[in-house]
């Protein structure tokens, strides 16, 4: 009997810890172990020492340290217990990493450990500010005052780190002015690092309070104080700024803080920049060159008439012409009716000749090309041959070809993917490619990050936020940055910042495609930001964001990521947004996602309407996601408007013809959406 019973405890224990995982979700990244002990070897060493259980010998730090990383590959809810443990650790090095971890899961369960570190003053500074930042992933009045209190201590490395923090954390409206009040007291610190990440913040928060102060910094002993300063007065666009910007950039300064006010500059209103950066094309200050001019006209969101005939008026010199055309294309739409107004006025024949040039390269081909019909693609299986069904002229095949590309899944596609874009310099010539990337994220399942390793995601990167690309291509590499989904945990974390910058971009339509791929790479916080933003466009795109981050939940089995905030938001947006395509967008969010699996086709979820020859003016579409009717936001190549949607099984709709019934509610209102 005495043996049985001895036999039978393991057992029952067993079953008990087997049992409670059976309930539980996974991510396809995560290690599922086979046995449950397996945890515990490898946390054995955070656990020595402790009050519980059989007195065992403290392991060294560093061993502490390497058992807390080896945790990282676990779920966690089989190492939260650890967690948590390891901030109560003796060691400050153990207790940083722990909370570090706790702040890349999002886990909210370790906030209670992170106050009781924050409350005691005795705590080394460098564990309490990464408390504080575990802190304000909960917002509350207690937290937000305890960023204030920060922001006042006398330790330099804490009132550093709360003063980023500030303009990092999403905060209640509430508790909006009271942080913003406390940063632009922090720009007469005494402290120079400290005064640059105040104005950082400042800039983060956007428009409001402290333009007139931060201009003030434009003065400041620090040149990387005046850099900041510079950026934030570009992204508060207060008028009341450009006096002291112009003054600064005449002035002239060390090249990046040079850059950086004329940055700002560029980013302001008024006629009185224009006139100014008129001037910089003939004379360049201190740490100023021609191309910084340019970016910075291309950068004017309404060019005064005054600035496009100034532009046309220079293209007769020579040295001045290449800047000059390229400005006016960095300009784009922005400038066609100062062009098309200057051709009607009468212009030299050699300026009108460059006038006409530009407006084609505006205009798109209105008459279908000559083709009777249209040849079946054949049957490709090598990679010449996909290569060159990928660089075909007609952008619609070019991205059907790379769906079909995906679903054939060669064994050489992550190493051609990788290889093709490391060797283009632009994103144009390999869209086909780069398309293939932001499908293929099952089919690679990683391995193009450990062929290209980080230059593959640094170049998507790059061309994402190259403001001197299109925006279409910008979109385009967004979307392939969500590939990093199947990444490894450290990679992807390094993919999700760069792309929650980019949610940050004065661009409604790079804000837009942001969000749809921060849904790929589960960031429900930045989405819940987005969710509040006053593009109609942004909103619904962070709403179908949240579709695709609970769909791909679903797909791993995995707990499904609606928290009580977001659901919260959507109800509000269904019923409450000006926007039909936002409120469709919103309910399709906050309803359960389907339990049926997508057919391969419609998983891959790339919506193509192609309008051609007579393009459309509109930039919503409507479709059919998971049985719901959908207006959804669209960006456009040429006449061939697109969308991806991936996990959500989704089918584009055509626009019925002016005067023909359509049964389709969204296709009925889509001529009468704007945004």
């Amino acid at each position: 009997m005495r043996l049985y019973a001895r036999l039978a405890r393991p057992v029952l224990g067993a079953s008990v810890v087997l049992g409670s995982l059976v309930g539980t979700h996974a991510r396809a990244d995560e290690r599922w172990p086979l046995w449950p002990t397996e945890v515990e070897v490898v946390a054995a060493p955070l656990r020595s020492g402790a009050s519980v259980g059989p007195p065992t010998r403290v392991a060294p730090e560093s061993v502490r340290l390497d058992a807390l990383t080896k945790l990282e590959d676990y779920p966690e809810v089989l190492i939260l217990d650890d967690l948590l443990l390891a901030i109560g650790d003796r060691s400050s090095t153990v207790k940083r990493a722990a909370l570090q971890q706790c702040i890349a899961r999002v886990l909210h369960s370790c906030i209670p450990r992170a106050v009781e570190i924050w409350n005691d003053s005795s705590v080394d500074a460098s564990v309490r500010m990464y408390a504080l930042e575990l802190m304000l992933l909960d917002p509350s009045d207690a937290h937000v005052e305890a960023l204030l209190i920060a922001l006042q201590d006398p330790t330099e490395q804490l009132r550093n780190a709360a003063t980023s923090l500030a303009g990092k954390v999403v905060l209640p409206q509430a508790s909006q002015e009271r942080v913003r009040s406390a940063l632009i007291a922090k720009l007469g610190d005494a402290t120079p690092h400290i005064r640059a990440s105040a104005a950082r913040s400042l800039g983060r928060l956007g428009p409001g309070r402290g333009a007139l102060a931060i201009s003030r910094l434009l003065q400041d002993p620090d040149p990387n104080v005046r850099r900041w300063a510079a950026t934030a007065l570009g992204q508060f666009a207060d008028a009341r700024a450009v006096p002291a910007l112009m003054r600064a950039v005449e002035a002239g300064d060390e090249a990046y803080v040079s850059r950086a006010l004329l940055h700002g500059l560029g980013l302001l209103p008024g006629v009185e920049v224009d006139r100014m950066l008129l001037q910089l094309l003939d004379d360049q200050p201190r740490g100023l060159a021609m191309s910084n001019v340019v970016e910075a006209i291309g950068l004017r969101e309404q060019p005064s008439p005054e600035l496009l005939d100034g532009l046309l008026v220079r293209l007769r010199e020579t040295h001045l012409r290449e800047s000059i055309v390229a400005a006016l294309q960095m300009l784009g739409e922005r400038a066609r009716t100062g062009l098309e107004r200057a051709v009607a006025r009468g212009l030299d024949p050699e300026l009108a000749l460059e006038a006409e040039r530009l407006l084609a390269a505006l205009d798109l081909p209105t008459e279908p090309e000559p083709v009777a019909f249209e040849r079946p693609e054949p049957k490709t299986t090598t990679l010449a041959g996909w290569r060159k069904r990928l660089r075909v002229p007609d952008i619609a095949r070019r991205l059907r070809a790379a769906g079909e590309l995906v679903v054939f899944n060669p064994p050489w596609l992550a190493a051609a993917i990788v290889r093709e874009i490391d060797q283009s310099s632009t994103p144009d010539p390999i869209r086909g490619w780069i398309a293939a990337l932001a499908l293929g994220d099952a089919a690679l399942d990683g391995a193009a990050d450990t062929l290209g390793g980080g230059m593959l995601w640094a170049r998507l990167g790059r061309w994402g936020r190259d403001r001197r690309l299109s925006t279409d291509d910008r979109c385009l590499a967004i979307a392939a940055l969500g590939a990093a989904a199947a990444a490894p945990r450290k990679r992807r974390h390094r993919v999700t910042k760069d792309v929650t910058e980019l949610a940050g971009s004065t661009s409604r339509e790079i804000r837009s495609c942001a969000a749809l791929t921060l849904g790929r790479l589960h960031a429900p916080a930045a989405l819940e930001a987005l969710l509040h933003d006053s593009s109609p466009r942004v909103r619904a795109s962070a709403a179908l964001g949240v579709a695709i981050l609970r769909a791909s939940a679903q797909q791993r089995s995995a707990r499904d990521p609606l928290r009580d905030s977001l659901s919260t938001r959507l109800a509000v947006l269904a019923v409450e947004d000006e926007h039909i395509g936002v409120r469709l967008a919103a309910r399709l969010a906050n309803a359960a996602p389907t339990s049926d699996p997508a057919p391969p086709s419609e998983e891959l979820s790339w919506l193509i309407w192609d309008d051609r020859p007579l393009p459309s003016n509109t930039a919503w579409r409507p479709a059919i996601i998971a049985g719901q009717e959908v207006l959804v936001p669209t960006r456009d190549f040429g006449g061939v408007s697109w969308t991806h949607l991936p996990g959500l099984a989704a089918s584009a709709v055509e626009l019925p013809d002016p005067g023909v019934p359509s049964q389709n509610l969204a296709a009925l209102l889509i001529r009468f959406i704007t945004d």
